[in-house]
């Protein structure tokens, strides 16, 4: 790869948070999302000159537009399972 990629969605989990956002960085990956499923929150973090700044903390059912994908709106409640 010639360059970092533009754009990449991964889950992370808690343990592996720090790890990934240091390789991310070290490879100059300009986005990156946390999301945790079960406490049904995203939190948006860019690249900003080598270290990571929140961009956004969203949670429940809100409806979002979080860079890189800012163009769309996202239904956070379509991104859980449904409570029983």
């Amino acid at each position: 790869m010639d360059s970092p990629p533009r754009r990449s969605v991964t889950i992370w989990s808690a343990r592996s948070r720090g790890a990934a956002a240091v390789l991310y960085a070290r490879f100059g990956v300009a986005y990156a999302w946390l999301i945790d499923p079960l406490a049904h929150t995203l939190e948006a973090y860019a690249l900003d000159a080598g270290a990571w700044r929140e961009v956004g903390r969203f949670a429940g059912s809100e409806r979002v537009s979080v860079a890189p994908f800012d163009a769309v709106a996202i239904n956070l409640a379509d991104l859980w399972a449904p409570t029983v």
